[in-house]
């Protein structure tokens, strides 16, 4: 067998290239299928049993933050539109945290509804300053968006003034838009 590090470092850089090109084929791909004009997918496949498993799912112990989840009693009687969309947002929030927040030992998420509407908040206890455990995302944020605007609700993500991350989505619960 022959080494040649001349034709392995040529090698090496045309694979580079080459990923870097199917990468951001795929990214100008998802950008197509992402019709604006489209309505989110609101299918009511979420439980509140689903919601819970989010922090199950994530135990402590693991090298990973904890997860907690703390829900109100009248969360459990949401609507499967909204209760979908609550899963989705707050499952999407939490796998943002794992992923990007550097130095987060716990991340804590809150559903409680209050006058009709749901709000659900994602926050985080990493450090601030933009440090991250990964690199660029893809459209998690614009995704959670899109899910509470398609109800008629209103969503917020940013740094915490302390430190961490909050996302936040505030929906209502009765004549949610579908």
């Amino acid at each position: 067998m022959c080494i040649r590090p001349d034709v392995a470092s040529d090698a090496l850089a045309a694979i580079e290239h080459a990923g870097g090109e199917a990468l951001g084929a795929m990214r100008r791909l998802v950008g197509t299928l992402r019709d604006e004009s489209a309505e989110a997918e609101m299918t009511p496949t979420a439980t509140i049993a689903d919601l819970r498993a989010i922090s199950d799912q994530h135990p402590s112990g693991n090298g990973e933050p904890a997860v907690h989840l703390r829900l109100d009693r009248s969360s459990e009687a949401l609507p499967g539109e909204v209760m979908a969309s609550v899963h989705r947002i707050a499952q999407e929030a939490v796998t943002n945290a794992r992923r990007h927040a550097a130095g987060a030992s716990a991340i804590d998420v809150d559903v409680s509804c209050i006058g009709g509407r749901v709000t659900v908040e994602v926050t985080d206890d990493g450090r601030s300053g933009g440090a991250t455990r990964a690199g660029p995302g893809g459209f998690g944020l614009t995704g959670m968006a899109e899910r509470a605007e398609a109800l008629g609700g209103c969503f917020t993500a940013g740094p915490l003034p302390s430190g961490g991350w909050r996302v936040r989505a505030d929906l209502p619960v009765e004549g949610a838009r579908t």
